[in-house]
């Protein structure tokens, strides 16, 4: 058993650096404490007084050294020291002390930290098993989780990347600091895209990144990125170019301003290809699937002494003003020069700017070559007209990706590279199958072809917690935890953590949103909300609310959720009446904005039966009738579904509803077509369906009483 003067004087003198008591300098003294502390605590069935205040000292100590200096996090995370916390302390998670507690909690703590910046996935998996023994623990466990996946969530940081770092700008590039990928596809005179994850740190000096350089055989394209206004210029030369002014101008050269954000990730797509003339090229520019520029640049003729087919990335930043005064002028002089890239894909040609809208729906981890992901991104609801911004500055929709388009990007041959699939850098080069190879079910074939390392580039592996509770879990045990925290009739803030780890982490991964789907992960939460203990309050609606509408609350990007959980009266007839009248408001909302596919979304989640039908169900199972507040919102979102002028399927679906008066006859409003219903107002089948056979008037008098019926209810 170690003395608490023991252990704080080891940990003074083994750990901390004499003079600065902050900063770790060796790895090995720490490894050494937890040693010490195992072999104390190895062989007791039940911690004993004296060891649980010498842990807790040990806690408060390590958990302060980590606070200190983020250095110590970097140092100390992704060594085993987690695991080997977890494993040393076994019997305290199963202590009822109140110390026992105390020194659960502080693993928790540390387990927060060292998460931030990096996590395995066995860490993940025994800190998940530790903190179940007990609910105390067990509520803990969310809400540190949840802490942690924010921060992820909101950066879009893949798992891996390769840093490129500079110590100072300069006037010109070195070849010799550039990663080669060798060019080996045949494009012949078809169009060309790019796309790729990147990343551009602030820099107070204007100072210009090369992202990449393109070589086809037909053009050379160059693409440089500001660090200090976030401009983008693409420029096409003759040769390749290693110096740059960004106050250049040419019909060979556009700089579109202020297109990024330096400091975040971003996604940017390039697409090049000739136009009527081969001596004029269009270029098409998407950042973040959304901003999209076009413009027009004349091919300059090519030197004698062209290179080979390749790509180059990276070499420096290049600026006019690399003096040291000017470094000191602006403090610069310690600032380095940074950015980092997670992916790079050369595809066919993109004619389509929705196409890259796809790309950027399927996040830095997950590749194009996932034709599953990308078909769910095509048929989202949340993917249906968005708009982009042309040279002249106006506004155009859009069109739809069709099915060719799909498969000109899936089953075309393509040059990818992720650092996320490998610990080396490397690019893989797929071809179509042949006719003979669909035949016999054949794989494509592909080829490796490894990079010229340079001594800038460095790979960088960060596991996200996201990503590593998605692979390392799985959604399933999302799902558990959430019901089982509310069957523990945990408070509503721990089950509203525990909703939103999990609508985080199927929104972050695309692999995670369809296993979600495969388990029928929209039943279960139903399920799981609708009964007593589940909590739905405020804080549960908003984060209901961001899964469904985002958090910008203008667009809807879930039909399921809308249709099977926020349409779901027995989930919200539970709730305080406020709330379900903010949920009712926000709906209103949704439907007000000028937003098409909205109204269309609202039809296929059969909004309209499902509201005819709330009062009827809550009356057959003996409920009182809607408070007036509810019945108004009711009324006002039928209002906004019905149209201008009124749909006449609608029309009829309310005039059932109306002219049933025996409470028994609920079976004829179940008998609805939902699937004509959705269909005549959703997809353009409106005439068609008008002259479908439904409930007339007919039929429905057939079913009606011949007596006269009842006023119906104040």
């Amino acid at each position: 058993e170690l003395e608490d003067s023991q252990l704080l004087q080891g940990i003074a003198s083994r750990v901390l650096s004499p003079g600065m008591q902050k900063r770790v300098m060796l790895l090995s003294p720490v490894s050494y404490c937890l040693e010490m502390l195992r072999e104390s605590i190895t062989g007791c069935q039940r911690p004993d007084p004296n060891s649980e205040k010498s842990v807790e000292m040990f806690l408060y100590q390590f958990y302060a050294l980590l606070k200190a200096d983020g250095y110590n996090v970097a140092l100390l995370s992704g060594k085993g020291l987690l695991e080997k916390l977890l494993d040393t302390l076994e019997p305290f998670f199963a202590s009822v002390s109140e110390r026992c507690i105390t020194c659960c909690r502080l693993v928790c703590h540390i387990a927060e930290v060292l998460m931030q910046y990096q996590l395995s996935s066995s860490e993940l998996r025994k800190l998940f098993l530790r903190l179940q023994c007990q609910r105390v623990h067990l509520e803990r466990l969310p809400l540190f989780l949840h802490s942690v996946g924010r921060v992820h969530f909101s950066s879009m940081q893949p798992s891996a990347f390769v840093e490129f770092n500079h110590s100072r700008p300069v006037p010109s590039l070195s070849l010799a600091e550039m990663l080669t990928v060798p060019y080996c596809l045949p494009w012949g005179t078809s169009p060309r895209s790019l796309a790729l994850w990147f990343h551009v740190s602030k820099y107070p000096l204007q100072a210009s990144f090369h992202l990449l350089s393109a070589f086809t055989g037909e053009l050379f394209l160059q693409v440089w990125a500001c660090a200090c206004s976030g401009d983008i210029t693409i420029r096409l030369c003759s040769d390749l170019q290693l110096t740059f002014d960004q106050r250049e101008s040419s019909e060979h050269a556009v700089t579109f301003g202020s297109v990024f954000v330096p400091g975040k990730w971003q996604h940017m797509v390039i697409s090049v290809a000739p136009y009527k003339m081969q001596m004029v090229w269009k270029v098409l520019l998407v950042i973040n699937g959304q901003d999209t520029l076009h413009y027009s640049l004349v091919l300059p003729k090519f030197s004698s002494l062209t290179p080979e087919h390749q790509y180059l990335l990276g070499g420096g930043a290049v600026s006019p003003h690399t003096s040291d005064h000017h470094l000191r002028l602006v403090k610069a002089e310690h600032t380095r020069l940074q950015w980092k890239l997670a992916s790079f894909y050369v595809l066919p040609g993109i004619k389509n700017p929705s196409l890259a809208s796809i790309l950027y729906e399927l996040g830095p981890d997950c590749p194009p070559t996932n034709t599953v992901a990308m078909e769910k991104v095509r048929v989202g609801s949340h993917f249906a007209s968005p708009s982009y911004i042309t040279k002249d500055m106006a506004i155009i929709s859009k069109p739809p990706v069709q099915e060719e388009e799909m498969k000109l990007l899936t089953q075309q041959p393509f040059v990818a590279y992720s650092a996320h699939d490998s610990t080396s850098m490397h690019v893989i080069t797929s071809s179509v199958q042949s006719s003979r190879e669909e035949s016999t079910g054949a794989a494509p074939v592909s080829t490796v072809h490894h990079l010229q390392w340079v001594f800038s580039a460095n790979l960088v592996k960060r596991p996200q917690l996201l990503t590593v509770l998605h692979t390392a879990l799985g959604i399933d045990q999302l799902i558990y935890l959430y019901a089982k925290l509310v069957g523990e009739d945990s408070p509503e803030l721990v089950q509203q953590k525990a909703l939103s780890l999990l609508q985080m982490a199927t929104q972050h991964s695309l692999l995670a949103a369809i296993e979600f789907d495969q388990l029928g992960g929209m039943y279960l939460l139903q399920q799981v909300l609708r009964t007593p203990k589940a909590a739905v309050g405020k804080r549960v609606l908003d984060v209901l609310l961001t899964w469904c509408c985002g958090v910008d609350r203008k667009k809807v990007k879930s039909v399921p959720l809308l249709e099977h959980v926020l349409l779901d009266w027995r989930i919200w007839g539970k709730a305080p009446g406020d709330t379900w009248e903010s949920l009712l408001w926000q709906l209103e909302q949704l439907l007000s904005l000028d937003v098409p596919s909205n109204l269309e979304s609202f039809h296929r989640a059969n909004a309209v039966v499902k509201i005819l039908l709330t009062s009827k169900e809550r009356l057959l199972e003996g409920l009182p009738s809607l408070p007036p507040n509810i019945a108004m919102h009711f009324v006002r979102l039928l209002e906004c579904l019905v149209g201008t002028p009124p749909n006449l399927q609608i029309l009829q679906c309310f005039c059932d509803h109306l002219l049933v008066s025996d409470i028994n006859e609920l079976k004829l409003v179940n008998s609805l077509s939902k699937t004509e219903l959705s269909m005549s107002i959703y997809g353009g089948h409106q005439t068609s369906s008008l002259n479908r056979k439904s409930h007339s008037s007919s039929s429905l008098g057939e079913m009606v009483p011949s007596t006269p019926l009842s006023p119906l209810p104040q």
